[in-house]
């Protein structure tokens, strides 16, 4: 069963995260070139989607998989959640991918494929400091939530959602060419209007958690 899972999970992951960048950041590039949309390792990964294909996968898994609960199995991808997000930051450093604005400072790194700059330019490793993050919330969800909030099916993820969400809130205005979208008549960033339901699924699993204790077959 741990194999069916990983399996699934894993390429649901690498999935949504290739579609959403496809899709929703450079839509204007692949439809001229819809041969490259699975060359993956080219790079092109995109966060909100990986998180995405995860949940509904897991909602779609746990509704023919009887004996496991929605919540039970969203508490434990909460650690593969916050790595994965980790390694996509990750690569998106080296890819020099979603670069950080200009920065002069000792943290400054010049992103020498990031073809919009000239060379002196160095810009703040915003890809390193939002994947970072995401070990620290991995951190503090693992070991300063209380046991008997991590008891109750669901409350944990509903944790890592808000979290990871909000430091999305907190890093996205750090980032080079971001893109605004305007909706009910307020123009903030598309990351924002993205990462919105995520918080706010997040807010709702630890608002009504269940103590439910399924029986693993």
């Amino acid at each position: 069963m741990a194999d069916e899972i990983f399996i699934c999970l894993a390429l649901s992951l690498f999935i949504g995260a290739r579609l959403a960048y496809v899709f929703i950041d450079k839509w204007e590039y692949f439809q001229s070139h819809l041969i490259e949309i699975p060359m993956f390792w080219k790079g092109g990964l995109t966060g909100h989607g990986a998180y995405l294909f995860v949940v509904l996968t897991a909602v779609i898994y746990t509704h023919f998989r009887k004996g496991i609960s929605f919540g039970w199995l969203a508490d434990r991808l909460v650690v593969p959640v916050c790595l994965a997000g980790f390694l996509i930051r990750l690569g998106n450093f080296f890819n020099h991918e979603i670069v950080g604005i200009p920065n002069s400072g000792l943290i400054g790194v010049n992103f020498k494929y990031y073809t919009a700059d000239p060379v002196t330019i160095t810009r703040l490793p915003i890809q390193l400091i939002e994947g970072m993050g995401y070990l620290v919330i991995l951190v503090i969800l693992l070991f300063t939530i209380p046991s008997k909030y991590k008891q109750k099916e669901g409350m944990l993820m509903g944790y890592a959602l808000i979290f990871i969400f909000c430091w999305r809130l907190m890093v996205d205005s750090f980032k080079e060419g971001i893109v605004y979208q305007s909706f009910i008549g307020i123009q903030l960033p598309m990351s924002y209007w993205l990462s919105f339901p995520f918080i706010m699924i997040g807010i709702l699993m630890v608002a009504t958690r269940s103590g439910r204790k399924p029986q693993i077959k």
